[in-house]
């Protein structure tokens, strides 16, 4: 996984290193292989792309979104454990982070082919 992040500014101290952030999203890159190894009979190839950013709005609050998409490059040999599963919850358990669907079901949309992933979350944070 390349974690990216677009200017991204921080300050220095002899014993410190404090980063500030930058004002450009995050860009992610993951690939992933399943190999045939030690009694194994997987092969696949997976890679995703994604953008990741916080916008503070000032007085109108917080926005958070992330957006992914992703391709199985090869799915020659895969079991259903190795598809992408979104992250479903139909539990009232839940960390509620942004990446999460709730009351999504938990496996009825894996994919093993390509697919698009976008969450948005904004906070107020008072202003209404």
């Amino acid at each position: 996984m390349i974690r990216y992040v677009f200017k991204q500014h921080y300050y220095t101290a002899p014993n410190l290193k404090t980063v500030t952030g930058s004002k450009f999203p995050t860009l992610v890159i993951n690939y992933k292989k399943g190999i045939n190894a030690m009694g194994s009979s997987v092969n696949y190839d997976l890679v995703t792309i994604g953008l990741e950013h916080n916008l503070n709005l000032k007085w109108l609050g917080r926005s958070t979104y992330s957006i992914t998409a992703g391709s199985f490059l090869n799915n020659k040999k895969m079991y259903f454990m190795d598809w992408y599963h979104f992250n479903g919850n139909q539990t009232l358990f839940s960390g509620f982070g942004l990446n999460d669907f709730q009351l999504l079901d938990y496996y009825t949309n894996s994919v093993n082919t390509q697919f698009i992933e976008a969450h948005f979350e904004h906070n107020f944070q008072g202003f209404f």
